[in-house]
């Protein structure tokens, strides 16, 4: 029949749910495995650089762990411990610039790492974000009264009378459970942002008599000489 020809030519083919269900989801799977395939591979690259990385950081070799913490990178963008590493290493270069988004990121992630707390305390410090910084030191003091240089910080980040009184207030209580080198040449440094010689003098004695090898000690009385234009001295 010429009419039931053109109307078998122009009916749809009937769609067979049943047929197609197992062929989508076979699909399915071999496109997630693939893909599950990749992202194993990339984990295990990342991996395997960062085993490197940590091997040539801990051997001092730094110029060849910044090359495998980058690799890293590639492979796990967000890897906390690469970032960490990286601005670690920057920092201690003095590429202040290329330090700071990798300790900001990593300290974001890492959030009781308190060696990168502390760098981006002075990070901040050294960018003139002194309002940042004194956040950073307090941080550390809170989880570590006795570091010795998160008081250097808070102390370095003190500008303003307020913050100065609270930087003192703060180290005090702190010296008066346990005192330290570093807390007392904290002290110092605020009396003498307060052009207070005498108690700044007295402090920094008193952290050379509890540590005679704390280097920032004879520091803060060479800028105490100089501020007195005692040069023999400074």
């Amino acid at each position: 029949n010429p009419n039931g020809l053109a109307e078998n030519r122009h009916r749809k083919p009937k769609f067979n749910m049943r047929k197609f269900i197992p062929l989508f989801l076979t699909l399915l799977a071999a496109g997630l495995l693939a893909f599950g395939g990749a992202g194993c591979s990339l984990k295990a690259k990342a991996a395997r650089h960062l085993k490197q990385a940590n091997h040539f950081f801990d051997a001092g070799e730094f110029d060849k762990a910044e090359i495998e913490y980058i690799n890293v990178l590639r492979s796990d963008p967000r890897n906390s411990r690469a970032m960490g590493q990286l601005g670690k290493i920057y920092f201690d270069q003095g590429s202040i610039s290329r330090a700071a988004p990798y300790l900001f990121t990593a300290s974001q992630m890492e959030t009781n790492d308190l060696e990168l707390r502390l760098k981006l305390g002075m990070v901040y410090v050294v960018a003139g974000k002194l309002k940042e910084a004194p956040d950073e030191a307090g941080f550390i003091l809170d989880r570590k009264p006795q570091d010795a240089d998160a008081p250097l910080l808070l102390a370095g980040a003190a500008v303003s009378e307020k913050e100065i009184a609270e930087a003192q207030a703060r180290l005090q209580k702190l010296s008066q459970s346990r005192d330290t080198a570093a807390l007392e040449t904290a002290l110092g440094t605020l009396a003498f942002r307060e052009r207070d010689f005498k108690t700044a003098a007295a402090d920094f004695q008193r952290a050379q008599n509890l540590d005679s090898k704390f280097s920032a000690a004879y520091s803060a009385w060479g800028g105490l000489y100089w501020a007195q234009n005692d040069l023999k001295q400074a």
